[in-house]
């Protein structure tokens, strides 16, 4: 979300965003599902498998895998609420998630967290599967002719979270200036349908808050002073706080920490809040589970 300076209250409206992903969002309650059991190849023989901590990388000579979580972990969070989901920060490259023998979702793409739900209650010794293929395609980076590789695996956090009726998915914020006052916009979709509770705090304690309907714009009770910008510099935080709201009790609850913020490409240069800025350690990933070092950037 961007603060507006004096200079850009006039003219045209801008404004300051914060996009909050609620994949991979705080959740109380969320628990980490770190030991799994990974075949290589075809085999399917769980117990026999070799045990492995997630984050977790079977290198790019294989070119598939499979990991295997165990009942006991997924029925402890299950009772929790009346839907129950997995997390992944990164399955490289290819993903298929099953549930109970059954498909329940499927993600392609090395960087980037998806969510499954786990429909019904765990069945088996080893209800969920996660295969994983990191096969060079045309259709997924890197491609064909590249000089690189992936190395395939569950290579980031895998989480369990439950929930009533409705889940939140994701929450845009947006800090204006509006008629002389500072102000707070919110979008939240949630996946259930419901109402939703948004608030914001500052360093502070201080809050805004308001609650609307999921999906419609709502507007949040604004704090006395601007939104303060983020940037490199003074990076500065919200705490954003957004619940769904069933059958008149939260249902599911995201917390997230934020910077608002404003970039944009003016004139040929990269503007952050108005200002042009130079970008350093763009492309910067990491696509192996090994700790990596990034104090040379």
């Amino acid at each position: 979300v961007r603060a507006l300076p004096s200079s850009m209250r006039r003219g045209a409206l801008r404004r300051l965003c914060a996009v909050a992903g609620a994949a991979l969002a705080s959740r109380p309650g969320r628990v980490a599902l770190v030991d799994w059991r990974f075949c290589g190849g075809g085999r399917r023989d769980w117990a026999a498998c070799e045990a492995v901590a997630v984050p977790h990388s079977f290198g790019a000579n294989e070119t598939a895998g499979a990991y295997a979580a165990a009942r006991a972990p997924l029925a402890a969070v299950a009772a929790g609420g009346s839907r129950l989901f997995l997390e992944l920060e990164a399955a490289a490259t290819a993903a298929t998630v099953s549930w109970n023998g059954g498909v329940a979702g499927a993600h392609v793409g090395a960087y980037s967290g998806f969510v499954t739900e786990l429909r019904g209650p765990p069945a088996g010794d080893f209800p969920l599967v996660v295969a994983v293929d990191n096969a060079r395609s045309r259709d997924v980076l890197p491609g064909l002719l590249a000089d690189w590789y992936v190395a395939g695996g569950l290579t980031r956090r895998a989480w369990l979270f439950a929930t009533g009726a409705a889940r939140v998915v994701s929450a845009r914020l947006a800090a204006r200036w509006r008629g002389g006052r500072p102000a707070l916009d919110a979008v939240v979709v949630v996946d259930g349908g419901a109402a939703v509770d948004v608030e914001v705090r500052d360093a502070r304690g201080r809050r805004a808050r308001g609650r609307g309907a999921a999906g419609a714009p709502l507007r949040l009770d604004a704090f006395a002073r601007p939104v303060a910008a983020w940037s490199p510099a003074a990076p500065r935080l919200y705490e954003v706080r957004v619940r769904a709201i069933s059958a008149g009790r939260a249902s599911d609850e995201v917390r997230h920490n934020v910077g608002f913020r404003d970039v944009a490409v003016r004139r040929g240069f990269v503007e952050l809040n108005g200002a042009r800025f130079a970008p350093r350690g763009t492309h910067v990933h990491v696509d192996s589970a090994a700790p990596v070092s990034y104090t040379h950037l």
